[in-house]
């Protein structure tokens, strides 16, 4: 992908999705967004219904892959990423088929729902990472940054 910068300002949003682009891409580093996901829809095979009935009203780590399309100084383009939703607790769900609606809540008060994402450049990438160990996925996921936590270590004070 490829680009021409601007050469008047630029807003925050944009400088944040440099940023993320930036630390996922190039230091291969995953990015947070503190924001909370009220559902997940799909259809998964459950061996057992039970399973999904014992799990409602306890933390649940969820991990899957996806495609961002991001869309950047005039360019566009669809990139392969892996997203870890983390201090989520199953709420509720629903069926319909093998079709399953997970609702999701925050862990609690005090622990907020989160999502972390490392982007590639490639499928091939993505499926190399992935094929890592599970744990140091997951560890590397809970311990990311916002895309403002990275700013502001290189000496800039950005808040929204």
């Amino acid at each position: 992908m490829t680009f021409t910068p601007p050469q008047e300002d630029i807003d925050f949003s944009t400088i944040r999705t440099v940023e993320m682009l930036y630390q996922n891409l190039i230091k291969k580093q995953p990015t947070r967004d503190n924001k909370k996901i009220d559902s997940l829809d799909g259809e998964w095979d459950m061996r057992d219904d039970n399973e999904v009935k014992d799990s409602v009203g306890k933390s649940i780590y969820f991990q899957f892959q996806a495609t961002h399309h991001l869309s950047l100084f005039g360019a566009e383009r669809d990139i392969p990423c892996i997203i870890g939703i983390f201090n989520s607790k199953l709420a509720n769900y629903t069926v319909k088929g093998k079709k399953y609606k997970l609702l999701l809540e925050h862990l609690s008060e005090e622990q907020h729902m989160y999502t972390s994402t490392l982007r590639f450049a490639t499928e091939e990438e993505l499926q190399v990472y992935m094929s890592g160990d599970r744990n140091s996925i997951i560890t590397t996921l809970n311990f990311a940054k916002t895309p403002e936590d990275f700013l502001n270590e290189k000496g800039n004070d950005i808040k929204e």
